[in-house]
C-alpha cells in the first residue's frame, strides 16, 4: 500500500548553497525580532510531498557508507543533544512515561582515536536531522544514524536499533510525537504500511528515505529557529 509520491524538484543549485551560518543569521534575525515584538512564530505546513529512491540503488549506497556501531540507549537521564528535552518521558507526565521512546534517534560520531566513537542522542528524528544540518554532520561521512522502528519493541540495546540509511521514514498530517515533527521511522515498508492502515485518519502523509530528509532538513519542529540559531552560536538561551 504505497503512496503515490512525487520526485520533488532539487531545492538549491549544488553550486551554489548559501552559507549555513548566513541563512541560520537571517533566520535568527527575523525569529528575535518576533519574539521582541511579542509574536508567536508559527511553523509552515511540512513538505507533502518525497521520493523513495530504489532499493537497489539504496542498498548500494548503504553497503558502500562506512558504518559505525550503535551505543545503548541512556533512557535513565539521558537528555536530546538538541532540544535538551529528555529522552524518555519521566513517570508521572501527563502524556505517560515513555511517551517519546518511539522517536529517540542516535548520532554516533567517529572519535579523535581511531577506532573511538561518540554517541549523541535524541528524543525526535526532526532534532537528529537539524542538529546534523546545522553541524554539518550526514550519514556515511564520519558519522552513522540510528533510528528507532516505531512498529518494534521499544530498543533495550544498541542492537535494537534500526540504520537510518535503510530505515522508511513516514510524515503524517496529524501524527502526533514528540516536537510536533510529526516524523516517525520504521524497520521496513511492511511496519510503515500496518502503520497507514491502522490510521486511516492521519490525513496527509508521505514516505521519505534519509538522503531526501537531509536534503530537505532543517524540518519542521517546535521551536525550530531559536534552537538552530542557539547550535549556530548566534544567541545564548
Amino acid at each position: 500500500m504505497k503512496d503515490p509520491v512525487d520526485v520533488p524538484a532539487s531545492p538549491y543549485d549544488a553550486h551554489a548553497e548559501p552559507s549555513r551560518r548566513r541563512f541560520l543569521r537571517g533566520a535568527a534575525v527575523l525569529a528575535l525580532g518576533a519574539l521582541a515584538a511579542g509574536a508567536h512564530a508559527q511553523h509552515g505546513t511540512p513538505m507533502q510531498h518525497g521520493h523513495g529512491h530504489g532499493h537497489a540503488a539504496a542498498d548500494t549506497a548503504a553497503d558502500a557508507a562506512p558504518t559505525l556501531p550503535a551505543h545503548d540507549v541512556p533512557w535513565e537521564g539521558g537528555t536530546c543533544a538538541f532540544c535538551d528535552m529528555t529522552i524518555a518521558t519521566p513517570a508521572g507526565a501527563p502524556q505517560g512515561e515513555g511517551f517519546r521512546e518511539r522517536t529517540y534517534a542516535q548520532w554516533v560520531l567517529a572519535g579523535a582515536v581511531d577506532g573511538e566513537t561518540e554517541a549523541l542522542h535524541f528524543e525526535s528524528i526532526a532534532c537528529a536531522l537539524n542538529y546534523a544540518y546545522v553541524h554539518g554532520v550526514r550519514d556515511g561521512a564520519g558519522g552513522t544514524l540510528y533510528v528507532t522502528d516505531a512498529a518494534g519493541l521499544v530498543p533495550a540495546s544498541a542492537e535494537a536499533l534500526v540504520s537510518a540509511r535503510r530505515a522508511v521514514f513516514h510524515w503524517g498530517e496529524r501524527l502526533h510525537v514528540a516536537m510536533m515533527a510529526r516524523l516517525i521511522a520504521f524497520a521496513d515498508d511492511d511496519g510503515r504500511d500496518a502503520h497507514v492502515v491502522a490510521n486511516p485518519d492521519e490525513g496527509r502523509r508521505a514516505r521519505y528515505a534519509l538522503t531526501t530528509l537531509e536534503d530537505l532538513a532543517p524540518l519542521p519542529e517546535m521551536n525550530l529557529v531559536p534552537l538552530l540559531a542557539r547550535h549556530a552560536g548566534l544567541i545564548d538561551t
